[in-house]
């Protein structure tokens, strides 16, 4: 893919959806997340102090007044909220142990695994933020931050397989938005499975005709598809809005090269190299085109440095190897050949 899949364009994760613990944590802001509502007479002692400690800025105080009156009202929800949500931002992992312990049969338990989910997400806490929206989207299979969060976090976490029925949720829940489609190419290339991008690309075409990132990915799923003219007007049509773009480039140097237009590859090839010396996929098609020269000497100078740092990728053992038997480096090539029959999976 020419470039990775963007932040979603939602508001912070599930926990987006304002609800009255909002408007308390605008009113008093630890650190701009806590608040207070209306507490009976038994609790505004402990509220209070609580409210002066903060007032005062010692939020380790305000914390230990909240702490303290748990102990006595443990069935006191709204204070656990309110303390989880004073970790909200220094020290999310404490935060999400303190809403846990919300129950289930309270007023306040899907507003805490909202927050759970968000600051699961935040932190990387995958595990935490995958059930807790599970848990929402088992209550409200419509909630769309949620389904889109829980899509994006196996995506994050390269579970593609598990990805790619959420993606496909989020679309039903937003035909028209055209990020959704990006993300589910992006978990289809995920899965190697790049000639079935092309279908959601199109569509996202449709919704957006001067897409920048719909057309540079329509590029490299039509070249990964053979489809290598209208790869190649896609590409044609970045590069004109963004000249610079050398994963284009990339890409429609490689749509060339497959189409025979060696010339043409070699200069786009070249015209990638002065703007990025050491552009993988650039030095790759150059020692490629060196090798169809019938140039193995010089592709093997091409290949052989990219060779150290992507030691297991077979796209560059192959020619490589190539080069290193046309230029009679024997130990060399039988060397290659193990690591390119190591680098083969299995189920292959």
């Amino acid at each position: 893919m020419p470039e990775t899949h963007e932040p979603a364009d939602h508001q912070s994760p599930p926990a987006s959806r304002r609800s009255p613990w909002i408007s308390r944590i605008l009113l008093l802001g630890i650190l701009g997340a806590i608040g207070f509502g209306i507490w009976n007479s038994q609790q505004q002692t402990a509220i209070q102090q609580c409210q002066a400690a903060l007032a005062a800025g010692d939020v380790d105080q305000a914390r230990s007044i909240l702490t303290k009156h748990l102990t006595t009202h443990p069935e006191d929800q709204e204070a656990r909220m309110l303390l989880a949500l004073s970790y909200r931002e220094s020290d999310p992992l404490e935060a999400i142990e303190i809403w846990s312990q919300v129950p289930e049969n309270a007023d306040e338990y899907l507003i805490a695994q909202r927050f759970i989910a968000e600051a699961g997400f935040k932190a990387f806490n995958s595990v935490a933020a995958e059930e807790a929206l599970e848990t929402i989207l088992e209550q409200d299979p419509q909630d769309f931050a949620s389904q889109l969060t829980l899509a994006e976090l196996y995506f994050r976490d390269r579970a593609f397989q598990l990805a790619l029925p959420e993606v496909r949720k989020v679309i039903s829940l937003d035909p028209d938005r055209v990020k959704s489609y990006h993300l589910l190419a992006e978990t289809l290339a995920g899965l190697n499975r790049e000639s079935e991008m092309v279908a959601p690309l199109q569509r996202a075409l449709e919704l957006d005709p001067d897409n920048y990132m719909t057309r540079s990915s329509l590029a490299y799923a039509l070249k990964m598809s053979g489809e290598l003219d209208e790869a190649e007007e896609h590409a044609r049509w970045c590069l004109e809005e963004t000249p610079t773009d050398v994963e284009v480039r990339a890409i429609l140097a490689q749509v060339l090269r497959q189409s025979n237009r060696l010339d043409e590859a070699k200069s786009e090839v070249e015209q990638i190299l002065q703007a990025s010396p050491n552009h993988f996929d650039a030095n790759l098609l150059k020692g490629e085109l060196l090798l169809f020269e019938r140039k193995p000497k010089e592709a093997y100078e091409v290949l052989n440095p990219l060779y150290l740092h992507y030691p297991n990728d077979r796209r560059l053992i192959a020619p490589l190897l190539k080069a290193a038997a046309m230029s009679g480096r024997t130990q060399e090539a039988a060397r290659l050949q193990e690591a390119l029959l190591r680098a083969i999976p299995e189920k292959e």
